[in-house]
């Protein structure tokens, strides 16, 4: 099992501003950080469960989607999708 998981007040804070500059500046998002994290979630031979605790913004909730499991503490305004 592949647990994930955060401490503070935050699960995740939304994407890194270089990723979008990445894709500003070629037509390519393979590359992305991001994609290659999702990526490799997406290929894991192992169940894949998520912890959340605190806010799950942007890139945040599509984790959750590639989760088997996810448990969330509290649903009131811990889950948001952000677009630029």
């Amino acid at each position: 099992m592949i647990l994930i998981q955060a401490e503070g007040d935050a699960f995740t804070s939304g994407n890194d501003l270089g990723d979008f500059a990445a894709v500003a500046a070629g037509p390519s998002t393979r590359n992305m950080k991001s994609a290659l994290f999702l990526s490799g979630l997406a290929r894991a031979q192992k169940p894949i469960v998520a912890a959340v605790q605190g806010l799950a913004v942007g890139i945040g909730t599509t984790l959750l989607l590639h989760c088997d499991l996810s448990y969330v503490a509290t649903m009131r305004n811990s889950l948001r999708r952000s677009l630029i």
